[in-house]
């Protein structure tokens, strides 16, 4: 039985999860959701199909999103959803299944594990990560069992409240603090090209001064936390120390083939 994870990771919660799963199926694909083609439709004929994102704002991401609308299946394969977040899930669960389900796609369950995050506005106090990962291991554990088995679970639904917390958050990222437009720190940085190497849709292009931010940014903060020097900021980012995370089960050599 085939079995297709398809994944969008920055600074690799989300590919730990899709990897650690992928293991446990004996004939399974890892595919990055940044790396298709959302121009067109992605025909999938797997038995077995599981989404896994992480959570910005309440919401999943927006490359996420676009991939739902775009991807077509044969027959009636199990589909399952899997979030991860460090403050909250929101309707992001929900609102995915609401996209596969106005496209006639069943979605068989979904699932949610908390993991550090990786915010600079809210980081989790690097005191508490040692334990949140050990947890959200025993959780992936349980939930591998339960995808074997296909089970199936009470789907999530919509709440308007947080639709209204979301859409005021993402409004105050864009608008204000600018997230989706980082700028790179020329006195540090060193035009090491790591940034480029690590954005998952091809954001950064490099060049022989320094990276070049272009407009698909995804907000996945990868390449701000992977930034050897700290070079890369967002508007009204305050100087921190010791603010950069990524996964510790996930290495930087997995991480540039996502």
């Amino acid at each position: 039985m085939s079995t297709e994870l398809y994944y969008f990771s920055g600074t690799g919660n989300t590919y730990y999860i899709a990897k650690k799963i992928a293991h446990s199926f004996s004939d399974s694909k890892l595919i990055p959701i940044g790396s298709l083609n959302l121009e067109s439709p992605v025909k999938t004929n797997a038995q077995n199909i599981g989404i896994v994102f992480p959570v910005y704002f309440y919401d999943a991401p927006k490359i996420v999103k676009r991939f739902l609308e775009k991807i077509e299946l044969s027959d009636q394969p199990y589909v399952f959803l899997i979030a991860n977040y460090g403050a909250g899930g929101g309707n992001a669960l929900a609102n995915c299944t609401s996209i596969l389900n106005a496209r006639h796609i069943g979605v068989s369950s979904t699932f949610s594990f908390v993991l550090p995050d990786n915010s600079i506005i809210f980081p989790t106090p690097k005191a508490k990560m040692p334990q949140m990962l050990t947890d959200a291991d025993h959780e992936i554990d349980k939930t591998i069992q339960s995808l074997l088995n296909h089970e199936k679970g009470k789907l999530p639904t919509q709440k308007i409240a947080t639709h209204l917390v979301s859409s005021f958050m993402q409004k105050l990222s864009t608008s204000y603090l600018e997230f989706n437009k980082l700028n790179i720190d020329k006195a540090k940085c060193t035009n090491c090209g790591l940034c480029s190497k690590v954005c998952p849709v091809d954001n950064i292009t490099t060049s022989s001064t320094y990276p070049q931010m272009n407009h698909k940014c995804e907000m996945c903060f990868s390449c701000l936390h992977h930034c050897p020097e700290e070079a890369i900021r967002f508007k009204h980012m305050k100087p921190k120390t010791d603010y950069q995370y990524t996964n510790p089960n996930i290495t930087l050599k997995e991480l540039l083939r996502i």
